[in-house]
């Protein structure tokens, strides 16, 4: 108890640390959507907007929440509040903490259904992530409604207002505590309201990676039961050529291109995905490919882009999700190291999907000017709105930075499929016309 008692303030530095870092990079990222060109008109834009939101508000929540405290609290050194600041701050960490998930979930939905089952951008926006915005905002901002009426969000012992009782510890021993005079429900409906949305978004987003997973393999090895003897898996090893992932066979490292080579000799656009958005990944499949190697060339890279954003989410909630479980278990109680890495890793979920969202862009543009240090490179997305700049731009940053002359920038205009244009379009058969899908997407 007394190492709890005196990990308590460190604890609060890391978390507030982690939150506000967290903070900035959801702030960037939800401004990179909404100053970009294609704004909000997609549902990929949508979805990680909403994740960059629900960022936000947890990590409103967490940073204010030592503050927010009622200044009675015993060993809150940071209390300055009341239980109207506390509650508020409780309803924000509670909201963003449920809502990461279930965005997280929608996100590798839209992945599954638009590439495996051939969903269209105007179908899926209907259908399925209207209504899924309209389930999300209401079981949040309803169910924490409920909780604030119910008396239920109050200080913890860990520095935050969240679902417990009051006084401090009251629902783990009364008669140490003393009885509950608030909260008396909390952790019943802390499992309704927050562990079960958490236990269920999980199942359902292994499920789909889990699916997505199938269907490249599916398609990978019907192109190899379909093409020539050993031209399939030459055609598999040159179109996973310069991608480093899990999803693709071994094969030689290929020698990077000289920036000054032009663009238009690239090998077809194959090689690199020009946008993590699922539409723009279609329009990258070189017209020399059959529909089978167009369809698992984007299945491949979606999948991988999937994969990312799973990642995200479990490196900030895995150690979160073990100790809002290991409540349940009697006298078991979380570690204090666990905690450690809880209050580390659960507030950067902001840090983790600006890198993600930017890294189709990123190494783009690194394939294009190797010598330019990749820091720089995110740099210039971000500052570009989360699109590949034009040359003009990368030549000024570079003399700006006084290294243009350490940097051969002698680079064709890019085409086509090289930047990407954001233009969405419904991942359809390939003898589907580019007018066709601007006029699908225009219904949306």
């Amino acid at each position: 108890m007394s190492s709890a008692i005196s990990a308590r303030y460190p604890l609060q530095v890391i978390r507030t640390t982690a939150a506000s870092i967290s903070l900035f990079g959801s702030l960037i990222l939800a401004t990179m959507i909404i100053s970009s060109p294609g704004k909000l008109r997609t549902p990929y834009r949508r979805i990680i907007f909403g994740l960059a939101m629900s960022d936000i508000i947890q990590s409103l929540g967490i940073i204010f929440s030592p503050l927010s405290q009622p200044k009675d609290t015993p060993g809150a050194t940071w209390a300055r509040g009341n239980i109207a600041t506390c509650e508020a701050a409780g309803f924000g960490m509670t909201m963003g903490t449920v809502m990461l998930p279930m965005y997280t979930f929608l996100l590798t939905l839209y992945f599954l259904l638009i590439v495996k089952y051939k969903m269209t951008i105007h179908s899926f926006a209907i259908k399925v992530e209207w209504i899924f915005h309209f389930i999300t905002l209401s079981w949040n901002i309803v169910g924490n409604s409920i909780q604030v009426a119910k008396d239920n969000f109050n200080a913890n012992f860990n520095g935050l207002c969240n679902l417990t009782g009051y006084p401090m510890n009251c629902l783990i021993d009364p008669e140490i505590f003393g009885q509950c005079i608030r909260g008396v429900d909390a952790v019943q409906d802390a499992i309704i309201l927050v562990q079960g949305p958490i236990l269920v978004c999980f199942v359902g987003i292994l499920a789909c990676l889990g699916n997505l997973t199938y269907y490249v393999y599916i398609l990978e090895r019907r192109i190899l039961q379909t093409s020539p003897s050993g031209q399939g898996m030459n055609w598999i090893r040159q179109s996973c050529m310069g991608v480093r992932n899990i999803f693709c066979p071994p094969t030689p490292t290929r020698p990077r291109h000289h920036p000054s080579h032009s663009l238009s000799h690239r090998s077809n656009g194959n090689d690199s995905e020009t946008d993590s958005d699922v539409d723009a990944l279609a329009q990258t499949a070189s017209s020399s490919l059959n529909t089978l190697e167009r369809q698992y060339s984007l299945a491949r890279k979606s999948l991988v882009q999937s994969t990312l954003y799973v990642l995200s989410y479990l490196a900030s909630y895995l150690f979160l999700t073990i100790a809002l479980f290991l409540q349940f278990i009697p006298k078991a109680g979380t570690p204090l190291w666990m905690v450690y890495l809880l209050s580390i890793t659960w507030p950067l979920s902001g840090v983790f999907n600006i890198f993600v969202y930017t890294r189709p862009k990123v190494r783009l543009l690194k394939d294009r000017y190797p010598t330019i240090p990749r820091f720089i490179l995110f740099l210039l997305v971000v500052v570009s709105g989360g699109e590949a700049p034009p040359d003009s731009q990368i030549r000024a940053a570079m003399r700006s930075l006084g290294i243009v002359d350490n940097v051969n920038l002698s680079v064709s205009n890019p085409t086509h499929d090289d930047v990407d244009t954001s233009e969405p379009s419904p991942v359809v058969a390939a003898s589907t016309t580019k007018s066709q899908l601007n006029k699908g997407f225009s219904r949306v």
